[in-house]
C-alpha cells in the first residue's frame, strides 16, 4: 500500500490504533495524503489481519465523499453532505478511480470546491465520528433501525455509485 500511494504522489501523513470495546486488539489506522487530489488515503488493519483502505475527499467547510474497500462504510446512515460509497472486493486502483469519477461528479453538481488547505486528519476524523454519530442518534427509533442498517442496508449499498438523491435510512 505505502508503494502505491508513493507512486500516486500521496505523502505519509500519521499512523493510529484504535481500541473498541468488542477486541481487545487494536485497529491500525495508517493515513495518507495527496496534496495534487486534496484526498486523503486510509489504510485499515483488522486485528483479524483484513485490511481495507478508503479515499476520503473534503468538500467546503463539512461536506466530504469517502469511496471505500468495504461494506461496512456503508452501516450507518451519514448526515446531509457526507456522501459515501463501498466497492468491496476491488482493488485499490479500481477503488481509487470511483473515488475521482465521484468527486468530479460531485464538483459537477455544486458541492464546492474541494478543501483547499490539509486538515489536521486525527480532528478531521473524530469530528466526522462525532458528527455522524449526533445524526443516527437523531434518528427517530435509530436503535432499532440498526438491525436493519448492518443486515440489509450495507449489503444493498454496496458496489453502488453515490446518487446525488439521498437514500432512504
Amino acid at each position: 500500500m505505502a508503494q502505491w500511494c508513493a507512486q500516486q504522489g500521496y505523502e505519509f501523513d500519521r499512523y493510529l490504533q484504535a481500541h473498541t470495546l468488542l477486541v481487545d486488539l487494536p485497529l491500525q489506522v495508517a493515513c495518507w495524503w495527496s496534496d495534487d487530489e486534496k484526498t486523503f488515503a486510509v489504510f485499515y488493519c483488522a486485528p483479524d489481519g483484513q485490511i481495507l483502505f478508503e479515499f476520503v475527499t473534503g468538500f467546503g467547510e463539512q461536506d466530504s465523499l469517502a469511496t471505500a474497500s468495504g461494506k461496512d462504510a456503508m452501516l450507518l446512515p451519514r448526515p446531509p453532505g457526507s456522501w459515501a460509497q463501498a466497492f468491496p472486493g476491488r482493488t485499490i486502483e479500481e477503488v481509487h478511480a470511483r473515488h475521482v469519477e465521484a468527486c468530479r461528479l460531485l464538483e459537477r453538481c455544486g458541492a464546492g470546491a474541494r478543501t483547499a488547505v490539509k486538515p489536521d486528519s486525527l480532528r478531521a476524523l473524530g469530528e466526522a465520528m462525532v458528527r455522524q454519530a449526533r445524526y443516527v442518534t437523531g434518528l427517530p427509533l435509530w436503535r432499532w433501525r440498526g438491525v436493519w442498517w448492518y443486515f440489509v442496508r450495507r449489503n444493498l449499498l454496496a458496489d453502488r455509485p453515490i446518487d446525488l438523491r439521498r437514500e432512504a435510512d
